[in-house]
């Protein structure tokens, strides 16, 4: 409840924000984003459909029943990668090796090292602390209650994740952020 409050109040914000470059060069950006990630919004934005724990269900082979945040148990590349591929744009390096938001760079195999454990640019945080979202400077940011602790605009800028992704995210962080 609490999360979707505070994603309410950017959401006029994060409307008039958006990357204004083209796509990265590659696939990667958009190829995968579709993958373990049909939880029955048809990639509307919408939330997904909730077991009885209150987990999202994401379609994927991702199993609902034990571990991570209510119980979802996620996988970094099947899970969390794509949702950085279809919403994090502006983060990912194209063939040139150009892309728009230099500072972090999340294409699939590069991401995890990325963010598990570094320092943010932005804050004191960390951008992933494993096993914490309220010391994760990237979860403060997809949940818009980022400005207490850092600065910079919240992500991703074209629009918020719906709560299925960010149960991912969520559950990924606090089962330790694994690879």
């Amino acid at each position: 409840m609490t999360r979707l409050i505070s994603r309410l109040g950017v959401l006029g914000l994060l409307a008039a924000l958006g990357c204004t470059t083209e796509e990265p060069e590659d696939a990667t950006s958009t190829a995968a984003s579709s993958v373990g990630m049909s939880n029955g919004s048809g990639g509307s934005g919408g939330s997904g459909d909730t077991s009885s724990s209150g987990a999202a269900s994401s379609g994927s082979d991702t199993d609902t029943s034990s571990g991570g945040s209510g119980g979802l148990v996620v996988d970094y590349e099947t899970d969390v990668q794509p949702l950085w591929n279809g919403s994090c744009t502006c983060h990912l390096m194209g063939g040139s090796g150009t892309m728009t938001a230099p500072l972090l760079t999340l294409n699939p195999g590069m991401s995890i090292a990325q963010l598990v454990g570094v320092p943010s640019e932005q804050s004191g945080l960390n951008r992933i602390q494993a096993g914490s979202t309220e010391e994760s400077y990237l979860w403060l940011k997809l949940t818009g209650a980022h400005t207490t602790v850092g600065e910079g605009d919240p992500m991703p800028p074209t629009g918020t994740l719906d709560d299925g992704q960010l149960d991912i995210v969520e559950a990924w962080i606090l089962s330790g952020a694994e690879p």
